[in-house]
């Protein structure tokens, strides 16, 4: 199965908005099996995505494909196939595994949490440790040519400097509006509660109890 989910005013899937459209489905998705494979089929095309690039927010149809948007056509950052827009937000990796917990526990299926899906999971919790910042900035930069400020984080677009004391750096809100402060508490709460579901998953369906530490220690 594979799912692609538009947000509406483009042909593009963003992994918060495609996660939050379909929620309200859940409790319907276990006595369903057109929903479970709507469901099954979103779960992996959002691991893809995240296997592409977890510092993106948006995504194309093709993963082969140049960004489309208008406004990302011209954007500083290092813009890969597959990518629509590449604005660094903690939520946009917190949203795919909140949308997986609450399918597992809607209906005990676990046909969609295959190799890859177990891959780009051990990439977010990668992508959160670096941006915990305490050797440096690490990779991601994001700059685009506006005259509105919220299009852009600070210094060369690597944001506001912040003391590394074990929070997450975002450098964008949900809102896709640049974070003034990086350390962003509400998105930080939505990690910590996403890694502890996530640690619950990986003990229970894949029987990984390191990854699972690894996850509850961050």
């Amino acid at each position: 199965p594979d799912t692609f989910i538009i947000t509406g005013d483009s042909d593009a899937m963003w992994l918060r908005d495609s996660s939050a459209q379909v929620w309200p489905y859940l409790p319907l998705a276990a006595r369903d099996d057109a929903l479970r494979r709507l469901f099954h089929g979103l779960i992996q095309r959002q691991a893809l995505c995240i296997s592409i690039d977890p510092y993106a927010n948006a995504f194309m149809p093709d993963p082969t494909q140049r960004s489309t948007l208008d406004w990302a056509q011209h954007d500083h950052t290092d813009m890969r196939p597959g990518v629509a827009e590449r604005k660094w937000e903690i939520d946009s990796l917190c949203y795919p595994i909140r949308l997986a917990y609450g399918y597992w526990k809607a209906t005990g299926d676990v046909a969609p949490f295959d190799q890859d899906w177990r891959a780009a999971m051990h990439t977010v919790l990668q992508t959160f440790r670096v941006q915990q910042r305490k050797d440096g900035p690490g990779p991601y930069h994001f700059q685009r040519t506006s005259e509105v400020s919220t299009e852009n984080p600070p210094l060369g677009g690597y944001g506001n400097p912040a003391k590394p004391v074990g929070l997450i750096f975002s450098m964008f809100r949900p809102s896709d509006d640049a974070c003034l402060y990086p350390l962003f508490v509400p998105a930080n709460f939505f990690a910590v509660t996403s890694l502890r579901q996530l640690a619950e998953m990986s003990v229970a369906i894949h029987h990984d109890a390191a990854f699972a530490r690894d996850c509850r220690a961050l």
